[in-house]
């Protein structure tokens, strides 16, 4: 986030989001059930694993609807800013840097509230 604040390649940090946010949901289940996180050898068995998901219970919590709607929340910010700056020849050299500004202070914040939050703190 923190890089792309700087250079704004909003397309990668839509991807890379979505990507993220699938595979933490997914980890988060496999941890639940098996008690341990997604291993490499555990891709070549997702066949199996498409077959077993039907008996699992896979009700999202409230922690995946909070980690969506924050998620959801930064990509349309991130599609705001990159939509601002698209028209920076209008754009003032002070606003394009206050929106960078904006996009470092939250990427900031976001890290300091993932690093320290005691919701996100693994239990197994």
């Amino acid at each position: 986030m923190l890089i792309n604040s700087l250079t704004l390649p909003w397309l990668g940090t839509v991807l890379v989001s979505i990507f993220t946010l699938i595979w933490y949901i997914a980890n988060h289940f496999v941890i639940l059930f098996r008690n341990k996180p997604i291993m490499p050898a555990d891709l070549k068995a997702l066949g199996t694993a498409r077959e077993v998901a039907g008996g699992y219970d896979l009700t999202p919590n409230w922690q995946i609807i909070v980690s969506a709607a924050v998620v959801a929340v930064y990509l349309a910010a991130v599609i705001w800013v990159w939509a601002q700056l698209r028209e920076r020849e209008k754009t003032s050299l002070k606003t394009q840097l206050m929106l960078r500004g904006i996009g470092i202070a939250a990427a900031v914040g976001l890290m300091i509230f993932g690093v320290n939050n005691p919701a996100f703190a693994q239990r197994l």
